[in-house]
Parts: structure tokens; sequence; C-alpha cells
């Protein structure tokens, strides 16, 4: 028996040393700080934005102008802007997939989010230094 707890202890202490994965969902509103702190302590953090439609509404309509004479002047301004920006709209809508898939399959109610080491979930914090800390803390109990 005692064995076994030593090898729980052990296995913990694996744990604790080894790099961690976090993958943080949020939004333009609230961003995640403290990555770089983490990072440098050997973790991988990763970060997803929820918000990538921003990125499509921004290389759309970011400087529109709204100054048409004719309907078909509109139609034709925006049929070419879609063209020129065709290929941010792509990547942008791409990006978004990334996340929303991720967060759907896992079953993340709200955001921020972070996922660590694809078990465990802790929301509301958006200090990766917080969220590590609160982690390591869970593991000790």
């Amino acid at each position: 028996m005692k064995f076994r707890y030593l090898l729980f202890f052990l296995s913990l202490l694996s744990t604790c040393s080894s790099a961690i994965e976090l993958k943080g969902f949020t939004s333009n509103i609230q961003p995640f700080t403290n990555i770089e702190v983490i990072e440098r302590k050997g973790h991988s953090v990763t970060i997803y934005n929820i918000n990538v439609s921003d990125e499509v509404n921004k290389a759309l309509f970011g400087d529109l102008d709204l100054s048409f004479e004719s309907e078909e002047d509109a139609f034709n301004y925006f049929n070419e802007r879609v063209s020129k920006e065709e290929a941010s709209i792509k990547s942008a809508s791409a990006n978004a997939l990334v996340p929303l898939t991720y967060i759907m399959t896992r079953t993340i109610d709200r955001y921020p989010a972070v996922i660590i080491e694809d078990c465990c979930v802790i929301y509301g914090v958006t200090s990766m230094s917080e969220v590590l800390r609160r982690y390591e803390a869970w593991l000790e109990k």
C-alpha cells in the first residue's frame, strides 16, 4: 500500500516538473496575460481568439466609403473589396474553425477558458501565471 502512494507521489512530481500544455480560448475583450512567463518556464501555450469574425469585418468594412451615387456603384465597390480581401477572409475563416471545433468537442461553455493537458478546464482567469498556480494547487490535492 505504501508503495502505491509512493508511485502516485512520484508521478505527481514528474507531472509538475515536466512541460505542461495550455490552450487558452478568449476574445479581444479579455486577452490573456503573462504568457511569456509561462513559456519561459518551458510550458507550451496556444491562444485561440474566438472573435476571428472581427478580423473579417475589419478587412471588409474597416475603411468603407459609403458615398455611392447608385446601388450599382455600391455593389461593384463591395465586390471589388471582397475580391481584394478574399485571401485574408479565407484565412480568418479557417482560423475560426480551429477554436470553434475544439470548443464544441470539449463542451467548453464560456470564456475565457484554459484547457490544461486536455484534462481540465479553468474558466474566467486571464493571467496564465494564475492558471498555472491553480492547476498546480489542484494537482497537490
